[in-house]
């Protein structure tokens, strides 16, 4: 494995055994939705960022991305005349939703909601891999970057293991 996890992490995981520990970020896209195009963006965004197939030892409190083409499915959610009520019921149910962590998952669902001339992108994490200032970072790449069509190379690469103090 190549990272060791670090008390932030180790406690999300306690807190995570107990209760899925997820956390939902949410932004307004411009636009007409294009699904399978967001998808596939989406998908090659984390890829390149190795951002996928984590690994997580929890007995030798270890994780490891194991990188590779992402294969995350973003659902379109709701799609009436409430968007908003439709978003407020998608982020209880993926806060309250685990992922996966018996083998290589990848850390990150997406889902939309449709509105008129735009869509909210909503992004779940597994609060064991980031906070809320990684996750902010992270959308103030991938919004642009989808928007202009272009972009999916990281600006700079990612501290996926950063030393312990």
């Amino acid at each position: 494995m190549r990272g060791k996890l670090n008390s932030f992490q180790k406690t999300m995981l306690q807190w995570n055994h107990l209760h899925a520990y997820n956390a939902v970020h949410v932004v307004r896209m411009a636009g007409k939705l294009d699904q399978p195009r967001l998808t596939s963006f989406i998908n090659d965004f984390l890829m390149q960022r190795g951002l996928t197939h984590l690994t997580l030892d929890l007995q030798r409190k270890t994780f490891d991305y194991g990188g590779g083409h992402g294969e995350l499915v973003v659902p379109v959610v709701g799609g009436g005349s409430q968007p908003q009520a439709d978003l407020a019921a998608e982020m209880e149910r993926q806060l309250n939703t685990a992922f996966d962590l018996s083998g290589a998952f990848t850390p990150f669902r997406f889902f939309v909601v449709p509105e008129t001339d735009a869509f909210l992108l909503g992004l779940v994490y597994f609060h064991a891999v980031a906070d809320a200032e990684a996750i902010v970072l992270l959308l103030k790449e991938l919004v642009p970057a989808y928007a202009s069509g272009g972009g999916r190379g990281p600006t700079k690469p990612l501290t996926l293991y950063p030393r312990r103090y």
